[in-house]
């Protein structure tokens, strides 16, 4: 994407290469699921050795509030993701129909 002086002085022109837009998109869909993915085995080893400890300890407790508090945050994360991946999405498909009216209009 590039912006730059529209030629009118006070305007701006907007350029969206939507092949480089769909590369972000496709980089946005895979840090999901590598975050859900990597997160996910490492909570697991973690609670492999975590199962040993007493369900009364203090650490056992402490661990539990964190790992609670540690899933939340990675699923905020993962939503956020999500949700700069479906506005770029929107972008696309916005650049995409306005391409569209350019060449009906042009023709």
């Amino acid at each position: 994407m590039a912006a730059g002086d529209g030629g009118g002085g006070g305007g701006f022109t907007l350029v969206v290469h939507e092949q480089a837009l769909r590369a972000v998109i496709t980089e946005l869909e895979d840090a999901q699921r590598d975050l859900t993915t990597r997160v996910d085995g490492i909570r697991d080893q973690v609670r492999g050795r975590v199962s040993k400890w007493g369900d009364g300890t203090q650490s056992r407790s402490a661990h539990d509030d964190f790992d609670r508090r540690f899933s939340a945050s990675v699923q905020e994360m993962s939503a956020a993701l999500g949700r700069l991946k479906a506005a770029l999405d929107d972008v696309a498909a916005l650049a995409h129909q306005t391409e569209v009216d350019a060449t009906v209009i042009m023709s």
